[in-house]
């Protein structure tokens, strides 16, 4: 059944013209026909854009793989492991979990401002690992980011991270010195677990949480918790630390 777009006649399947206006006639099955080809026409190209967008696409270096997803540009695997030092180009967005792990000879490495994640264990193991400067715009330590980089001495965490991750900086042997920023409210499980050699720390008023043996098994005589802190975790430091608190936390 055929219908004619200007009056409405009916007119049998095959009909060309209208008998009643004389309007040229287009098939009913034509119209949808036509129409659904224009919608998979626009869904097709609007999968291959977002394909294109959101795809991660690999690629490397003379120094390293990295894949692209969307804006960001992450560091998959360092091809050298025996490096000694390392300068992250300011193209990269963020360093992938595992990308730099047990780098020995890695004695150095620079992470510009463009760098605003550290996935997990992106630089455990890394024994010789002495002089680290964060980026400045970075907003997520990853777990176990630093864990076991046992010659790390001083540790500034820039002002725009918020959560450090768990075991982020475990059995970091030399580590003294820490510095917290105002920015820090979470302090993962584990976070400096064995630092032996912090023997003072000063939290932040912007803390609100310290994991569970988040300071186990390091030197601290006393700790001052802020009125922040909502949560203490179970053994967050050693049971001969002298704890003040500036008033009633949730759990201990």
């Amino acid at each position: 059944m055929s219908v004619c777009p200007k009056c409405g006649e009916e007119h049998e399947k095959g009909a060309k013209f209208c008998r009643n206006c004389g309007e040229r006639i287009v098939a009913h099955e034509k119209i949808i026909k036509f129409a659904l080809l224009g919608l998979s026409i626009v869904i097709v190209v609007f999968l291959f854009f977002m394909f294109r967008h959101f795809m991660p696409r690999y690629a490397q270096t003379d120094m390293f793989n990295y894949k692209i997803i969307g804006k960001e540009k992450i560091i998959m695997k360092v091809k050298d492991k025996s490096l000694e030092y390392m300068e992250i180009p300011d193209s990269f967005t963020a360093i992938g979990n595992k990308a730099f792990i047990k780098c020995k000879n890695l004695t150095r490495v620079k992470i510009p401002s463009s760098v605003t994640s550290i996935g997990n264990e992106a630089f455990s193991g890394c024994k010789s690992l002495v002089n680290l400067i964060l980026s400045d715009s970075l907003v997520h330590i990853g777990k176990g980011a630093f864990k076991n980089c046992v010659k790390i001495t001083e540790l500034v965490i820039p002002d725009s991270v918020a959560e450090i991750g768990m075991s982020a900086f475990a059995g970091c042997k030399s580590l003294e010195h820490v510095s917290f920023p105002e920015s820090i409210t979470t302090i993962g499980e584990q976070a400096f677990y064995g630092c032996k050699k912090i023997t003072v720390i000063e939290l932040p008023p912007s803390l609100k949480k310290i994991g569970t043996k988040a300071f186990k098994e390091c030197s601290i005589k006393s700790v001052e918790i802020p009125p922040s802190v909502i949560e203490i975790g179970h053994q967050a430091f050693n049971k001969n630390t002298k704890i003040i608190l500036k008033k009633e936390i949730d759990s201990l």
